[in-house]
Parts: C-alpha cells; structure tokens; sequence
C-alpha cells in the first residue's frame, strides 16, 4: 500500500510601488534520497522545475498595488514501510 502526502506553500506577493513590477519567485521543494519516496511538485502552469535539486520557480508580474497569492502544491509518496512525517 502506498502513502501519500500532500502539501501546499502560500506565498502572498505585493506590489507596494507606483509601478507594474515583473519578478521571478524562487522555491524549494524536498527531494527525496531513497528509493521508496518520491516527491513531486503538482503540475502547474506558473510553475517551472530548476533541475534535480527541487528548485521550482515562477515568473510574476505585478500591476501597481497589486496584491496577488501563489500556491505551489507538492506530493510524497512513500511505500508502507516509511514512516512520513505528520
């Protein structure tokens, strides 16, 4: 039987200037090192992988006083002999 986790990271970004604001959001994710967990990030268009080392990233734009939230969904999965953090 296999156990699955999922998480979602909130990111509230705010444009505080007069001005429409473009910048690049930069997260992590886990990366498992055993062959019986997998970690993947949930597909999302805003979302982009940076290589193995579980960097994702997101490019944003941001109209003047904008304020907008970013979710990054991730799921592990884990055989039932690994005991996932609660």
């Amino acid at each position: 039987a296999r156990q699955i986790a999922q998480r979602t990271v909130r990111l509230a970004l705010s444009n505080l200037s007069g001005e429409t604001r473009t910048l690049r959001v930069i997260e992590r994710v886990p990366v498992s090192e055993i062959e019986d967990v997998k970690v993947q990030v949930v597909p999302d268009a805003a979302w982009a992988a940076e290589g193995a080392d579980g960097m994702v990233s997101a490019a944003v734009s941001l109209a003047p006083h904008e304020t907008r939230e970013l979710s990054l969904v991730w799921r592990l999965e884990a055989n039932s002999k690994v005991v996932l953090p609660v």
